[in-house]
């Protein structure tokens, strides 16, 4: 039976945060989320673009949030995809069976993370330690290839018994990624994301280096409708960011094609908070039947968090579905307003 495009009649409580971040060019992080409450549950949603991806100011999409609340009708799919998909993300928390996933049925939730590395100079150091993680991804394509290759190397050799991926956010030549992964072929590496800019180029990268690639940056609608029905023996995942996306519809395709070819979906992040973090967790679990590293480490550069987050010996654990109100860092937050509000999402329920 057809279902019928979602309408939810809720309260939204919106807020503005800020995060103390280190390390990074900025010292803080602002963004927004708001809390849905229906008269059995809630959810949140989050505004925290990369502001290397989206350029709009935060003062800009707070206004014209409010001007949506006061006006009391909220459709979906009219936002803007980085506000949209803080609302696929709290309405997805209230209804999974639109997401095609079922949340796991017990308490806590383990996800293994895979420790995040931007230096490989900073990663050899004594003082930091990655022997908790069975997983590491490395950032390449940053330095000379044969200095890379040697700090790779010694990475290894520090730590034998950790898989490596590595990612070159598609800034290598075909050649340089060639001559890097040939001369690192013997180490554990599950795969490498990006490695250059043009995707035609991985097949060929597989078949000469016998090193799977993974998809990130060159995952787009258009890559999926050329290349989903074609042979995918050099695909080792695909990394979704779905914050990226904002339409469920991607994501659920995404979600279809992984399971269709028997590949791993790695969720990923970029410079949310851990309310999204704790949500992309919590999906990432349901996703994947095999515990599967996820890309999450980015909480990292946040010196304190909005909402509580727990991981031991390189794994997330989570002991709720969604953090507790009472325990989110509102010392760190500013009320913007509260209002009643219709919203008309167009995703369908199949019953």
């Amino acid at each position: 039976m057809l279902g019928k495009p979602v309408a939810v009649d809720c309260q939204i409580t919106l807020y503005r945060y800020q995060l103390p971040l280190i390390g990074q060019v900025h010292s803080v992080k602002e963004g927004l989320f708001f809390i849905l409450e229906t008269e059995q549950q809630y959810s949140y949603g989050e505004y925290a673009p990369h502001p290397a991806t989206f350029q709009l100011p935060l003062a800009t999409i707070e206004r014209a949030l409010v001007q949506l609340c006061d006006a009391g009708t909220i459709t979906v799919s009219k936002l803007s995809l980085p506000l949209q998909w803080g609302f696929v993300m709290a309405l997805s928390w209230l209804f999974p069976e639109i997401g095609g996933w079922n949340f796991p049925n017990r308490l806590p939730i383990r996800v293994p993370l895979n420790g995040l590395i931007t230096d490989l100079h900073t990663a050899l150091q004594p003082s930091t330690s990655f022997l908790s993680y069975s997983t590491v991804k490395l950032k390449i394509g940053r330095l000379p290839v044969d200095e890379e290759i040697v700090l790779i190397q010694q990475f290894h050799q520090q730590y034998p018994d950790v898989q490596l991926r590595l990612d070159a956010n598609q800034r290598l030549s075909f050649d340089q990624a060639k001559q890097l992964l040939t001369a690192l072929r013997d180490l554990p590496i599950e795969y490498v994301e990006d490695p250059t800019a043009d995707s035609k180029e991985y097949p060929a990268l597989f078949h000469q280096t016998g090193i799977p690639i993974a998809l990130d940056e060159a995952l787009t609608s258009s890559w999926l409708k050329t290349h989903s029905a074609s042979p995918l023996d050099w695909l080792a995942a695909l990394v979704v960011k779905p914050p990226r996306y904002g339409d469920l519809s991607i994501i659920r395709h995404l979600v279809a094609t992984a399971h269709q070819h028997h590949i791993p979906l790695v969720l990923s992040a970029a410079y949310e908070s851990t309310l999204t973090l704790h949500w992309l967790a919590l999906v990432h679990a349901s996703l994947n039947p095999t515990p599967v590293p996820a890309g999450l480490d980015t909480f990292r550069i946040f010196a304190k968090h909005l909402s509580p987050w727990e991981v031991r010996n390189g794994t997330i654990v989570l002991r709720s579905y969604r953090p507790e109100l009472s325990t989110l860092a509102w010392d760190r937050s500013r009320l913007l307003g509260r209002w009643h509000v219709q919203l008309y999402w167009d995703a369908q329920i199949h019953r």
